[in-house]
């Protein structure tokens, strides 16, 4: 026979299906006193350890502060998308300064201008 399951609701608004058992499959187990201690004392050890800190020098291309990722996107979007351009475009942010950021910022804005102008001819 199956075992029934049943949809409950925590308090802070989780939903869990709970498959009940009959009493007769359950197992008792030898009772244990709780544990106070919620972590073990190496854990704790190692926390009190302290990190160095050291300083990393920045390299930047005197070219890569130039880069105008607006600029950028326009000149992309005037060339009607053109794959060579954007490519250009992305592989020049990230050796500049904007890194994969600006190369993620980029490609964003290139990708909603294409669906944008793609809901424009649609209509």
């Amino acid at each position: 026979m199956r075992s029934p399951c049943q949809w409950v609701s925590s308090s802070f608004g989780q939903s869990f299906l709970v498959k009940k058992r009959n009493n007769e499959a359950i197992k008792s187990i030898e009772w244990h006193p709780p544990i106070n201690e919620t972590q073990p004392k190496k854990a704790k050890e190692q926390l009190d350890t302290h990190q160095i800190e050291i300083e990393l020098p920045v390299v930047s291309n005197s070219n890569s502060d130039d880069l105008d990722i607006d600029y950028l996107t326009s000149l992309a979007i005037a060339t009607n998308f053109d794959p060579k351009v954007i490519g250009t475009h992305l592989i020049d942010l990230s050796h500049s300064n904007l890194g994969v950021n600006g190369a993620i910022a980029y490609s964003a804005i290139i990708s909603k201008a294409l669906s944008a102008r793609k809901k424009r001819t649609n209509k």
